[in-house]
């Protein structure tokens, strides 16, 4: 079967074609009260297993993979240590998932682990960190399968780290740029049709002064809160997406900084970083 090679999601701002219009709602304060308050009101939604609907998981969208690899390498935030990441194309319905040491890693909640300041996936003793920004971009790009090889220096660690880069997913965006989209087919040479799960009702999670809530809709939004009055510079701000794509989340989602507060890292990052 011939393969269909697709143009890359543009991401720089000359490939805007169309103006959103942006809304921000100064009616809403973000206060650990009002956090909470929202919680409260949630409280009649909590489900123990939410409700996703697997009766139609079709989306009506091909499975997509990169038309080729591309390489990025840099030096990784809580190590210190350069690894070399590619991205590399992968057949349809094999997902996104890490290989190192020539083990398998799925990018799937699965086998996440709770680490400090990022996020961590572990399988049989090895560990992928600082993924966040890397799946957060193949995400919205819309790229459903792809083998991510990783590799450092040290043969015999068990634990290699994500680059970090400027603290943004930007890298990964013009990554993924650079070689474009095909759709991605199984060892058969088929399509295969991209599923997902479909939000009946409310649902929540939260921890301490933190939450988040999905509500069904027939596009995907956004709203997103934060405050840090022990940064000023950060402070309390709001951000609400028009219905997602690629050229919202590469213009204002994917140039976003991790940032940190001297006090809460200073023992757990270490003194390079500053």
């Amino acid at each position: 079967m011939e393969e269909e090679t697709l143009e890359a999601p543009r991401f720089g701002r000359n490939s805007l074609k169309r103006r959103h219009s942006w809304r921000r709602d100064k009616s809403l304060q973000f206060s650990p009260h009002s956090s909470m308050e929202g919680i409260r009101e949630l409280d009649e939604y909590q489900r123990d297993h939410p409700n996703w609907s697997h009766g139609n998981p079709f989306t009506g969208t091909l499975q997509k993979t990169l038309a080729g690899s591309v390489e990025r390498r840099g030096k990784a935030l809580h190590s210190g240590k350069v690894s070399t990441v590619r991205l590399c194309p992968e057949r349809a319905s094999r997902g996104r998932y890490f290989d190192f040491r020539s083990n398998s890693i799925p990018a799937s909640v699965e086998f996440a682990q709770v680490s400090p300041l990022c996020t961590t996936l572990c399988k049989d003793g090895f560990r992928v960190r600082t993924v966040e920004h890397l799946l957060s971009a193949l995400e919205a790009a819309g790229v459903d399968n792809c083998r991510i090889e990783i590799e450092d220096f040290d043969a015999q660690e068990h634990d290699v780290e994500i680059p970090i880069f400027d603290g943004s997913a930007r890298e990964w965006v013009a990554a993924v740029e650079e070689v474009g989209l095909k759709v991605a087919t199984d060892p058969e040479g088929k399509n295969v049709e991209k599923m997902a799960p479909h939000v009946n009702e409310p649902v929540y999670a939260y921890r301490n002064d933190s939450f988040l809530a999905a509500f069904p809709s027939e596009v995907v939004r956004i709203t997103y809160g934060i405050n840090f009055p022990q940064a000023p510079v950060i402070g309390c701000q709001w951000f609400s997406t028009p219905p997602l794509d690629n050229l919202v989340y590469s213009m204002h989602i994917a140039l976003s900084r991790t940032f940190c507060i001297y006090e809460e890292v200073s023992s757990n990052v270490p003194p390079f970083v500053f």
